[in-house]
This record gives C-alpha cells, sequence and structure tokens, in this order.
C-alpha cells in the first residue's frame, strides 16, 4: 500500500485554521491574565497582540467552513468586522508595549502617544474605533451562524456572548467578564478547531436550483 506523509494543499489549510482557532484564543487569555494580575505594559500588550494577529486567520477559516448559503452576506460582514478590529488592536497593543520602556502618561499609553492624541484626535479614532470592531463583528458573526445552521445553534449564541463579554471587560475594564470572555472564546474556538484538526468541517451540501431540477 502506497502510504505518504505529505499532507495535501487542503488538509494543510484545514490544520492551519484549526491551530489558528486554537492559538488565538489561547493568546488572549494569557495575555489578559497578566493583566489582572498586574503584570503591565508588555507581557500583557505582546500575548494580546500575537493574539490578534491569529485572529485573522482563525475567523477568516471559520467563515470559509462553515457559513454557506443564505446567511453568507451577515456571516461575511461579521467576518470583516472582526478582521478589522484585529487590525486595529494589534496596532494599539504595538504602542503599548512601548510603555514598558516610554515614561507613562494617566492611561497607560506612552506619554508621546498621548500627546499624539490629544493634539490630533483622529489617531486615536483611528484606533480605538477600528479595534472595537472586533467584539461588534463577533456579535454579527454569531448571528450569521444562527441564520446559517451549518452550526449547532448555541456556537451563534456563544459567538454574540463573546462580543459582549470582550466589550465589558476591555471598555468597562471589569475583569471578570474580561478572563470569563477569554475563556469561553477559547471553549468555542478550541472546539471549532480540534473538528478541523482531526479532518471534520461539517460543510452543507451546495444545492443548486435548475430549470425545476434540485441538484448538489
Amino acid at each position: 500500500m502506497n502510504m505518504t506523509t505529505h499532507l495535501s494543499p487542503q488538509r494543510r489549510r484545514q490544520v492551519l485554521v484549526g491551530l489558528c482557532l486554537i492559538a488565538a484564543p489561547v493568546a488572549q487569555l494569557v495575555g489578559d491574565s497578566y493583566y489582572v494580575i498586574g503584570d503591565f505594559p508588555f507581557a500583557f500588550s505582546l500575548w494580546r497582540w500575537v493574539g490578534h494577529l491569529l485572529f485573522i486567520p482563525a475567523l477568516l477559516g471559520l467563515s470559509h467552513y462553515w457559513l454557506r448559503g443564505r446567511a453568507d452576506w451577515l456571516g461575511l460582514i461579521g467576518t470583516a468586522l472582526v478582521v478589522i478590529g484585529s487590525m486595529g488592536a494589534a496596532s494599539l497593543f504595538r504602542i503599548m508595549r512601548l510603555s514598558s520602556v516610554l515614561e507613562v502618561g494617566q492611561n497607560g499609553f506612552p506619554l508621546v502617544a498621548e500627546q499624539a492624541f490629544g493634539r490630533s484626535p483622529g489617531i486615536a479614532a483611528s484606533l480605538f474605533l477600528g479595534s472595537l470592531q472586533f467584539p461588534v463583528g463577533l456579535v454579527v458573526l454569531g448571528a450569521g451562524v444562527l441564520r446559517e445552521r451549518s452550526l449547532p445553534g448555541f456556537a451563534g449564541i456563544l459567538l454574540m456572548a463573546c462580543g459582549l463579554l470582550f466589550w465589558l471587560g476591555n471598555a468597562m475594564e471589569i475583569d471578570a467578564c474580561l478572563l470569563a470572555g477569554d475563556t469561553l472564546t477559547l471553549s468555542l474556538l478550541g472546539w471549532l478547531g480540534s473538528r478541523l484538526l482531526e479532518g471534520s468541517d461539517h460543510r452543507p451540501p451546495v444545492v443548486e436550483v435548475r430549470a425545476g431540477r434540485i441538484s448538489e
């Protein structure tokens, strides 16, 4: 029997997305744990930066493998918002990481950055408003999953809950919500990532209607 150790390109993509789905929320949970125990800003911002970079391929992969059908538009909007939010947050945490070596202002950012925010509100808006798209995107993506029904209904509900807890934990600075949201995100995305690593994406069949005939 001809055996091969090489994975097909499709299988490699599945494995990569699966690993990102697991690693992204792990990095986020580790970073927020550092924040809660007071190891701020280097370790916290570094892990959160890594997490948001990994969320980009993770959520793009989730959308690719599990969102098919009538709800595509809603899921795509949610995915786009998550990607935009992750890029905005990654930029924000790069600036925060400089706080470990530079003089810090009242809000925990480098003093030079806070001065720039004060002189040009557009700079602050581009960073903070961009990162806020992340929790909004999770809620919209969760709604898309609920409509698509290619995953169990609880997956969509949990995605929406993750978005809400993320906002409460970060914007409102509620530590319990911060860690609860990270744990919930890890549980859900870790489950989806493990399914891909096992080789299961469970896509629904694509159904086409042509001249009164239904074909798959």
